[in-house]
């Protein structure tokens, strides 16, 4: 994992105009959220590693998730930097649903394969229950060939 890290944070420094504290924060938040997958910033503190204590590494999480404005675009260049050099790339394209305060939340992603596992490159939310439609994946995917081959 530390050869991870390591070529994370060289992509990373790359796109990012900031400190080399905060590079450095965000490739350990990266791995840390591809090893688990439950979304509370608890969880996360637990799963980031670094010799703060778990509330030094909570309320780092809550400063950077109050000042940090998420690019879709540079996310997925990133992502394609580091996992989409290999020779063979394998795409996939996941749809899951579920129910969240009485309303019924869809998510269909795009991602790399690597590892036995999907890393999310790009991804659409929306409102309603059943299979995303053509059109949506189509965009998607359309999307992700703009931001990465143009």
């Amino acid at each position: 994992m530390k050869d991870i890290e390591s070529e994370l944070y060289a992509q990373i420094k790359v796109h990012f105009s900031c400190d080399k504290r905060r590079v450095k924060f965000i490739s350990h938040l990266i791995v840390s959220l591809l090893k688990i997958t439950q979304s509370s910033l608890s969880k996360w503190s637990k799963a980031i590693k670094g010799e703060q204590t778990l509330d030094a590494k909570y309320k780092q999480l809550q400063r950077f998730a109050r000042f940090f404005s998420f690019s879709p675009r540079l996310y997925a260049q990133l992502v394609w930097q580091v996992f989409g050099k290999e020779q063979k790339v394998y795409l996939t394209l996941d749809r899951t649903e579920w129910k969240q305060r009485g309303v019924w939340v869809q998510v269909l992603m795009l991602g790399i394969a690597h590892q036995g596992m999907s890393i999310p490159l790009l991804w659409q939310t929306s409102n309603g229950k059943g299979n995303s439609a053509l059109t949506t994946k189509k965009a998607l995917i359309k999307c992700f060939t703009n931001w990465i081959f143009h």
